[in-house]
């Protein structure tokens, strides 16, 4: 269904069109309803992903230092998530620790499993955190995923596709409604979907035709 799914979504403009009578744009609004993250509209911080400052390789040092690899090692959410699981009392690593490994395996999730450092200058400042764009950050990672996928020769496969495609599922699931049965809206919508219930409606989609 995934292949299929990215094949009707315009990632430039972030619409989903099935066919004539059925075209919906899925925006930061959708990323809030499905994992309620914070959504920020004033005083927010957004993600400036293109210039990293030179604190940025200062901060990927001391990470480095505080998660116990040598300096010339990538980090990968191997070494985020065994931290993790040693600060039972919290603070401010478990913090930036753990909400960058939420991002590199989940929201914005990355392919070699290598972290993703454009951030790290944002989330070293763990007060800041709550002030940060996430929503427009998981759309915009998600959009870029998409366009990656589809300039690959191997359209098909959709195991090494970054990005939280299962935004587009979510959007798909809970704009059409199949076989008249619309799906609960109360927030958040991913509350709504075991492993096996998205298993399920493809299933019978699939028996259909999706869309």
């Amino acid at each position: 269904m995934l292949p299929w799914l990215c094949h009707h979504f315009n990632e430039s403009n972030c619409m989903f069109k099935i066919d004539m009578l059925k075209e919906f744009s899925i925006s930061s609004y959708d990323v809030e309803d499905i994992f309620l993250l914070p959504h920020v509209t004033e005083n927010k911080v957004s993600f400036q992903l293109r210039n990293q400052p030179l604190s940025n390789l200062l901060i990927q040092k001391e990470w480095k230092k505080n998660l116990g690899i040598p300096e010339d090692d990538e980090i990968i959410v191997n070494n985020l998530e065994n931290k993790l699981k040693t600060l039972k009392e919290g603070g401010e690593n478990f913090k930036r620790f753990f909400v960058m490994y939420v991002c590199s395996t989940f929201l914005a999730p990355v392919a070699n499993r290598v972290i993703d450092y454009k951030i790290i200058n944002y989330e070293d400042n763990v007060k800041q955190i709550h002030n940060l764009d996430w929503c427009g950050y998981v759309i915009n990672n998600m959009c870029k995923a998409v366009g990656s996928f589809k300039n690959n020769k191997n359209k098909e496969s959709i195991s090494g596709i970054s990005g939280c495609v299962l935004i587009l599922q979510l959007v798909y699931f809970h704009h059409l409604a199949f076989r008249g049965q619309p799906e609960p809206t109360t927030l958040s919508l991913i509350k709504h979907w075991s492993d096996e219930k998205p298993k399920e409606r493809i299933a019978n989609e699939a028996k259909a035709s999706f869309g």
